[in-house]
């Protein structure tokens, strides 16, 4: 921390840091946003199935945010990409992430390993 002059956060995990980020955002005054739009991880009554499922994909290693929202986009449910999966991984090859990328087989050999 001296040397780099850079300050590091221990939090106790997730929620932890939500709230520690939360009270950052009240202090400054500006509004932290994330890609997806999942606003808080908190409350139960904020979340809906979508930001679970989002969640629960981006906890699988190699994926990010991106391309949770991608696959969720396709596959609103965790069932159906499972179907999908077991019938035929490399469809997932053609799914957009950005304009310029799409899923990688590394990131459908991960999602195999830990969702079938």
């Amino acid at each position: 921390m001296l040397r780099d002059k850079m300050w590091v956060i221990q939090t106790r995990g997730l929620e932890d840091t939500t709230l520690h980020l939360l009270t950052l955002q009240k202090k400054i005054g500006v509004t932290i946003a994330g890609g997806t739009g999942i606003k808080s991880l908190l409350s139960k009554r904020k979340r809906k199935i979508v930001n679970v499922f989002l969640l629960m994909l981006m906890s699988v290693p190699s994926v990010s945010e991106r391309i949770a929202a991608a696959l969720v986009a396709r596959w609103p449910g965790l069932c159906q990409l499972q179907q999908q999966l077991e019938q035929n991984p490399n469809a997932l090859r053609q799914i957009q992430v950005t304009a310029k990328r799409k899923i990688g087989p590394a990131v459908i050999k991960s999602l195999v390993k830990h969702l079938l």
